[in-house]
């Protein structure tokens, strides 16, 4: 089953990405496919550092592109976690669309509701 692509194709025009930086992002997507799933704590690393670079994001907008680098590092650990990974996409999806920072806590419960199982 092919990984489905976070980045969509056609939104070079983005403005909140270059068209370079969007097409960086769109192949380490498609590269990683092929790549190992890691733990959840992987996943946790991505989105605290993520969470971390959003906080200051709105002062200082050259942090996007490793905004997006850890939501997709954290989308690519999270494959084997069906709900989380749903969330991660969407919240991808949602700040390439308008820009909007993802609310944190739904993330977090699937994180941790996954991270407490036996």
């Amino acid at each position: 089953m092919e990984k489905p692509n976070p980045i969509p194709e056609g939104q070079s025009d983005n403005p909140l990405l270059s068209p370079e930086e969007l097409e960086r992002l769109r192949a380490a997507a498609v590269s990683e496919a092929s790549g190992p799933l890691f733990d959840l704590k992987t996943v946790e690393e991505h989105l605290l550092a993520a969470y971390d670079i959003g906080v200051v994001l709105e002062q200082d907008s050259s942090q996007k592109t490793a905004f997006l680098e850890h939501l997709n590092q954290a989308e690519h650990h999270s494959q084997s976690h069906p709900n989380l990974h749903r969330l991660i996409l969407a919240a991808i999806a949602t700040y390439l669309a308008d820009g909007t920072i993802p609310d944190w806590m739904p993330l977090a419960d699937a994180l941790y509701k996954k991270l407490n199982e036996p």
